[in-house]
């Protein structure tokens, strides 16, 4: 079940109900939040098989694959009081675990986390300071966080890992999936560096395989430490273009 506002069962209704930030500038075929949507609703069975998939590959034992989801639901990052929260493309939750998913149509990931500490540093930014310094302490594994490797990581997978774990330890979950949907069209070939920028953030930050178990320090209201249990993955889906009627 997708709702946020509303019950959403189109494309259209999720437009209405969570219009990316660009609003209709980002509501176009071949753009994330509108390709998202359709596979989402449009193929409704072929999304869910995905999902269940995706979960029954990641944990072992009997855990829902029954969700009830958000399109653009946000997550307000450390430290408390600043600006700017982590938008997920779709949050889905049940009572077992997360799964945050981000969605691009063969793009890369951004800026790395490198880039966004210069940048701040040069703006005086001291809340994006101590956002970054939190997200390196908290996902990247002892010794890692000054090595030249590490800082070149995306960081918009940092912020997209720190917001499925945020979810899962507010919701008193334990598990998490962070899951990239990346959608290509028919004849072209994938974006190279969407996959190496995916590949080499789960190396580092997983050591081996694709999951971890974090230590979670919220900062938001509790200086609880909660474990977490992540699983990452990246989905490859192919679709047709749009069709371009002609003059």
């Amino acid at each position: 079940t997708i709702k946020k506002t509303i019950n959403i069962t189109n494309d259209t209704k999720w437009f209405i109900a969570a219009p990316p930030k660009g609003k209709d500038k980002q509501w176009q075929d071949g753009y994330s939040a509108k390709e998202l949507a359709k596979f989402a609703t449009s193929n409704s069975p072929i999304f869910s098989d995905l999902i269940t998939n995706v979960v029954k590959s990641s944990f072992k034992g009997r855990i829902s694959t029954s969700f009830e989801g958000e399109p653009e639901a946000e997550t307000k990052l450390p430290p408390k009081g600043s600006k700017g929260p982590r938008n997920h493309d779709l949050l889905l939750h049940n009572k077992h675990l997360v799964v945050g998913i981000e969605a691009k149509v063969n793009e890369p990931f951004g800026a790395s986390i490198n880039d966004e500490q210069e940048q701040a540093e040069n703006e005086n930014r001291t809340d994006m300071i101590e956002r970054i310094k939190w997200l390196k302490s908290t996902i990247l594994p002892d010794g890692e966080q000054e090595k030249e490797d590490s800082n070149h990581l995306k960081y918009q997978l940092f912020t997209a890992t720190a917001g499925t774990l945020l979810e899962a330890y507010r919701r008193n979950l334990n598990k998490c999936i962070v899951l990239i949907l990346s959608f290509r069209f028919e004849d072209v070939e994938p974006n190279k560096d969407n996959q190496t920028s995916f590949d080499s953030f789960v190396k580092i930050v997983c050591k081996e395989g694709n999951k971890k178990t974090f230590k979670i320090r919220d900062y938001n209201g509790t200086d609880e430490i909660k474990e977490v249990e992540c699983v990452f993955l990246k989905q490859d889906i192919v679709i047709s273009k749009p069709y371009i009627a002609n003059d």
